[in-house]
């Protein structure tokens, strides 16, 4: 490409793109159809790089302008794709303005709300032409310089409408945060961020929902799926606490088979305390959350021991429920920080003896 190279990233870009632009006007003499289709794709990478720079270095505004521009320019060269994409990413630019300036206004939550609305419609926009592209064969790469797939920038465009519904229903009034919630839980599973899905879905259950204890079981299965995927004891601390929620939720129900329940719940809790046990200790921000363990450990076992009780009451021939209930009672006498293996190792065994109970 006839470009400059500097150090600058966004003056590269820049330079890139009115080069191409030139190139396609033919302003340096006509271009036969197959070079103006390798200008035209070169010129779709550097201008969509272009505008995730603006976004990165948060020029937010500028980004905005840019994505605008590029809507019209890439509908008049006859891509519909690229088109699509740029609109989805302003629709973002103009979530995350809306979402930053947002308050407990009535006007400025309704500005917000129509934003992260039009980024919903423009991704579905772009989700469809994603699927024609993989119909046909083709491998189109969105964004930038260091491509990726089509189908990956539909991912990561979703995660980023995942967090900007979240924003948005934090600040939203009570009637209408569980619609942003349910939009950010949505996005974020497509997208497979189990982080922000196990935010939203617990948000929900918090809130109150009719479908409360099937908010905190999603939310207890994607916090320990996003414990696994990031290798941070601190998001597993997070999901054995929100695990012990769920049984506390559970044994709410003074029934045997919401009790039996609650021995699942916490059971379940073995691989991702397990995978505590074995991450080294956080740091920064998270160094608190991770320094919970031994207080969440004992909770979970406090859990174990009610729930185990109350099925042993309800069962006329319990031997095995008897004796994992004394198991559990002998531990939580004399549990003390740093005894978190005893507790894995109870949880191992205690699934076995009861997986046919």
């Amino acid at each position: 490409l006839p470009v400059d190279v500097g150090a600058d990233v966004e003056t590269n870009l820049s330079r890139a793109v009115k080069a191409l632009l030139a190139a396609l006007r033919g302003d340096d003499g006509r271009c036969d159809e197959i070079e103006a289709v390798a200008l035209a794709s070169c010129l779709r990478i550097a201008y969509t790089a272009l505008g995730e720079h603006y976004l990165t270095v948060a020029r937010v505004t500028k980004a905005a302008r840019h994505f605008s521009e590029g809507v019209q320019l890439f509908r008049g060269l006859g891509d519909a794709q690229t088109a699509a994409w740029l609109r989805g990413r302003l629709a973002f630019a103009q979530a995350t303005v809306a979402a930053r300036d947002g308050g407990p206004s009535p006007r400025k939550h309704l500005k917000a709300r129509a934003a992260v609305g039009s980024l919903v419609e423009a991704l579905q926009v772009f989700a469809e032409t994603v699927s024609d592209e993989e119909a046909g064969g083709a491998a189109t790469p969105f964004p930038g310089v260091a491509t990726i797939s089509a189908r990956h920038a539909l991912a990561e465009a979703k995660r980023g409408a995942a967090r900007a519904s979240l924003a948005l229903a934090v600040m939203a009034p009570p009637q209408d945060a569980p619609a942003a919630l349910m939009t950010a839980a949505e996005l974020a599973a497509d997208a497979n961020d189990s982080e922000t899905a196990a935010d939203a879905h617990y948000r929900l259950a918090s809130g109150g929902s009719d479908d409360a204890l099937l908010h905190l079981q999603r939310a207890t299965a994607f916090a320990d799926k996003a414990a696994q995927e990031s290798q941070s004891r601190a998001r597993a601390v997070d999901a054995l606490s929100t695990r012990c929620d769920l049984a506390t939720v559970l044994l709410r129900d003074a029934s045997p088979e919401a009790a039996a329940k609650a021995v699942q719940a916490v059971l379940g809790a073995e691989k991702t305390l397990a995978l505590a046990l074995s991450l080294p200790e956080s740091v920064g921000r998270d160094r608190a959350t991770a320094g919970a363990l031994p207080l969440v450990a004992r909770s979970l076992l406090a859990k174990l021991a009610e729930s185990l009780k109350r099925c042993c009451r309800a069962s006329n021939d319990g031997a095995a429920l008897k004796k994992a209930y004394g198991a559990a009672l002998r531990l939580g006498a004399d549990l003390a920080a740093g005894d978190e293996p005893r507790l894995c190792g109870l949880l191992h065994d205690l699934s076995s003896e009861l997986a046919t109970v």
